[in-house]
């Protein structure tokens, strides 16, 4: 059986959906060591269209919905015992009413630079906190 490694983390951002792509340059701006793990493959993103709403709240959406893929719909497919392909069911993949009648996709690359790109743009950069001045004569 192979060994565990043991470390200690005092904060494990997993992901980079909007949460993790928010909180690791805002938790390296106070400081925090920021060690990412390289990933292997990019890994897709489907943005609900809740997530797609709180995405244009940010100005984010439409950068991330030029660059993406809207899927409209799902396909259940499945081989006969003669070997023959053929399509099961059609779905909708959005059934309730909302502004974005898709789920958006896009791979893991493009969310990133497009929420890194976001958080530069507003002027928060990653960097340390190197102090705090008051120009105020009240304590």
């Amino acid at each position: 059986m192979d060994e565990f490694i043991q470390s200690q983390t005092d904060v494990l951002i997993v992901g980079a959906g909007p949460a993790g792509c928010m909180a690791a340059p805002t938790l390296a701006r106070y400081g925090e060591e920021n060690k990412r793990a390289a990933t292997q493959a990019g890994h897709a993103s489907a943005f609900q269209p809740r997530t797609q709403e709180i995405l244009q709240t940010l100005s984010l959406r439409i950068e991330e919905d030029e660059l993406g893929y809207r899927l409209t719909e799902t396909s259940f497919w499945s081989i006969d015992e003669y070997e023959n392909l053929s399509r099961n069911s059609v779905g909708c993949e959005v059934i309730h009413s909302t502004p974005y009648q898709y789920l958006f996709n896009s791979d893991q690359g493009i969310t990133g630079g497009v929420f890194g790109g976001g958080l530069i743009s507003r002027v928060f950069r990653v960097g340390p906190l190197l102090g705090v001045v008051s120009d105020s004569d009240e304590d």
